[in-house]
């Protein structure tokens, strides 16, 4: 078989491919569709793992500004919005793929 691929000339090479080896645009855009859906599936077990060892941190957040508006001025509710930007930051950075915790640089 290699005596065969290394005695095939230059236009022999530009022979189609058979159809079971084409890789058509649907294909191709399903193949990325995929690895996409890999790479979101991968960001949730990032934020799952984040969410499985700190949740009563993040509900603790969200009750101290919740207290701290009722009883000071309705201002500090402006600081929700900070609190998911700030887990899926800690989530990404600190989790692997997995879910897991890395391990320390």
């Amino acid at each position: 078989m290699a005596d065969w691929w290394f005695s095939r000339k230059t236009s022999d090479l530009r022979t189609p491919l058979p159809r079971s080896f084409r890789v058509t645009l649907k294909t191709a855009k399903l193949l990325e569709l995929a690895s996409d859906a890999t790479k979101a599936t991968n960001q949730m077990e990032q934020l799952k793992g984040l969410w499985r060892d700190t949740w009563w941190l993040w509900c603790g957040f969200v009750a101290v500004v919740l207290a701290v508006s009722f009883l000071q001025s309705f201002f500090f509710l402006l600081t929700l919005p900070a609190l998911p930007v700030s887990f899926c930051y800690f989530a990404l950075i600190r989790y692997d793929d997995e879910g897991n915790e890395k391990a320390d640089l």
